[in-house]
């Protein structure tokens, strides 16, 4: 496009279009949720109406040849990991529910990074027979063109790393912790593990990819010790600058004046372990991850009560924001891609793949496990409703792809049209019916809730377990952030053993008392015995 004369004004007012579209969709799925939660429904989720929303405005756009459009809603992927995806990630960390996350820790790691592991090599294992069958035919649009394809093993092996990053959103906000504590740990500790796995494989596999790349018997074991290089040093970077965040705020406290500048600087202090960790090249969303829940268990205690009150909230809104906008992006942005090659059978190989071998290596490994000795405490139906929230695959999936560099493999065009499509399908089918799913395995679990309270009041009160046992008015909300529990049941512990310190003096007391009266009237004390 032209950026002089009227092609400068056009470009503005195709821009302006975009902003007011994708604010709508961002509305639209505000209030989408809320209805959704306030009616009960079982099926529907807002992050899949509004992508139906979103590609229909695609499709009328491309139908009648305003292609500009298009083009400028385009998937951008630096725009996605650079402004998009860190403040979801940190927001998520540091209001993380550490006690929901490492009571039940062994299960998030098996789940969140073993399991993830094992899938990726089920998925490629899976999509090498199915590539082998010769299946396969891409078809491009605007040539008309239907030409058959084979996938070579480092295209197997990158689309299989980018699609092991799955999307439990719509799982989490069905099922409840006080409702189903193991299974709601389990869900959202794999939910905050498995994207930071699968970006690092997805790194780690793309180092190796190329024109001249070559797959033998050395490539695993190269693929395995730069995963555990990349996980361990951006964890390191993470809890660093963690911990230099933490000592600041408590040397300078000065910096603890205004809960606008503590919002300001704890943000900057994530973002500053993101981008680190990029510029070293290690995995900038593992050490934002590690940054957020340093800063959460640590850094919060530094803070002024405004602070506290105001960082939990302020990051929960932007991560819903900006969680919003991702899912009304992703449905503009389906059909700027027309001029790619498409393959349908790809598509539906890969669908088949992530149903079949992610619930089999979902209960699996369990299974296997538990020949050991492993007591997991999760029933058949709690693994089949964990591998069937696992199957949604998110934007991260489709954000990763668009990262491999154009001539970097043969098949980049039908591989990134093939994962959007697997990414929108899984997500309006899947996300749809997960809490149709969790009806049909569990039944009605709606009848366990407590009876609502009264939330504005318990959160001025700073109550924070009302808050849990009422309803509220979106399952986004956190009124708190999850220290204020773990700082009131201190309190309480206190305020009891203060009581029991004062009930025991005065019952000391009344008994040297009487004892003393017994011994200054021996006489009286023989005649009738003391009464207790």
């Amino acid at each position: 496009m032209s950026g002089t004369g009227s092609g400068g004004g056009a470009d503005h007012h195709i821009f302006t279009i975009g902003g007011i579209v994708i604010v709508l969709l961002i509305v639209l799925y505000v209030v989408l949720g809320v209805a959704l939660e306030r009616c009960h429904c079982n099926f529907g989720h807002e992050a899949s109406l509004v992508i139906i929303v979103g590609a229909s405005i695609s499709y009328m756009a491309y139908a009648i040849g305003f292609s500009q459009f298009n083009e400028a809603v385009s998937f951008d992927h630096n725009i996605f990991f650079y402004f998009c995806l860190p403040p979801i990630v940190f927001a998520s960390g540091f209001n993380m529910k550490r006690k929901v996350f490492f009571e039940n820790f062994t299960s998030v790691l098996i789940f969140g990074v073993f399991s993830t592991i094992v899938q990726f090599v089920l998925f490629s294992f899976g999509l090498y027979l199915i590539n082998n069958m010769g299946l396969f035919t891409k078809y491009n649009f605007f040539t008309g063109e239907s030409t058959p394809f084979q996938l070579s093993m480092m295209e197997i092996l990158l689309m299989c790393s980018l699609i092991c990053s799955s999307d439990v959103v719509a799982a989490i906000a069905v099922v409840k912790y006080e409702q189903q504590p193991k299974l709601f740990s389990v869900i959202f500790g794999e939910g905050i593990t498995n994207d930071a796995v699968g970006i690092i494989l997805f790194n780690t596999v793309v180092t190796y990819a190329g024109p001249k790349s070559q797959f033998n018997y050395a490539t695993p074991v190269k693929i395995l010790g730069s995963f555990l290089y990349l996980c361990t040093f951006s964890i390191v970077i993470g809890g660093l600058i963690g911990f230099i965040s933490s000592m600041i705020f408590k040397k300078f406290r000065i910096l603890t004046h205004s809960a606008i500048i503590e919002c300001a600087l704890m943000f900057c202090f994530g973002y500053l372990s993101y981008v680190t960790a990029e510029f070293i090249e290690v995995s900038g969303i593992v050490s934002l991850l590690a940054c957020g829940i340093f800063m959460g268990q640590f850094t919060w205690y530094n803070l002024s009560p405004q602070g506290k009150h105001s960082t939990s909230i302020a990051f929960q809104v932007i991560g819903y924001m900006i969680e919003a906008f991702v899912f009304s992006y992703l449905g503009l942005t389906i059909f700027s891609y027309m001029d790619h090659d498409w393959s349908l059978g790809l598509c539906i190989g890969m669908l088949i793949n992530v149903v079949v071998l992610r619930t089999v290596g979902t209960i699996g490994i369990i299974k296997i496990i538990e020949l050991f000795g492993y007591k997991s405490g999760l029933s058949l139906k709690d693994l089949l409703f964990i591998a069937y929230a696992g199957m949604i695959r998110g934007a991260v999936a489709f954000g990763l792809v668009l990262r491999i560099d154009d001539g970097a493999i043969d098949n980049r065009s039908v591989i990134v049209t093939s994962s959007l499509t697997l990414v929108i399908a899984s997500t309006i089918f899947m996300g749809s019916t997960v809490s149709t799913v969790q009806r049909m395995l569990f039944g009605d679990l709606s009848k366990q809730q407590a009876p609502p309270v009264d939330t504005q009041a318990a959160a001025e009160n700073g109550d924070n377990k009302l808050i849990k046992q009422g309803s509220v008015a979106s399952h986004h909300e956190m009124f708190l952030h999850p220290n204020f529990d773990k700082d009131a049941a201190k309190e309480e512990a206190k305020q009891n053993t203060s009581t029991m310190s004062k009930l025991g003096a005065q019952f000391i007391e009344r008994i040297d008392g009487r004892s003393r009266g017994a011994i200054q009237d021996p006489e009286t004390a023989l005649d009738s015995p003391p009464q207790f």
